[in-house]
């Protein structure tokens, strides 16, 4: 099935635009493992992004003030590590 392509008019001045701005990130909030102060949140996002992509996304689309910004990266289990280390013992 195709999808129909939108076509959009010639800007003008005094007329409304109708394009709509879609990041390429999607944010996921997620709850933190240990209590955290009522201010501060948790994301995950892709690793693509940005410290500066980060606060620019949350400020010019959400309209919320960003104080800090502090990411890590966290590496998931290897199933095919703890195979070996069983049939090993």
């Amino acid at each position: 099935m195709r999808i129909p392509r939108l076509l959009y008019p010639l800007y003008q001045l005094g007329n409304p635009q109708l394009r709509i701005f879609r990041p390429k990130w999607s944010l996921t909030l997620v709850r933190p493992g240990k209590e955290q102060p009522p201010d501060t949140v948790q994301f995950r996002i892709p690793m693509v992004m940005t410290k500066c992509d980060l606060k620019g996304y949350l400020e010019k689309i959400y309209n919320v003030p960003v104080g800090t910004i502090r990411t890590r990266i966290q590496f998931g289990e290897c199933p095919h590590c703890f195979a070996q280390a069983r049939t090993e013992s």
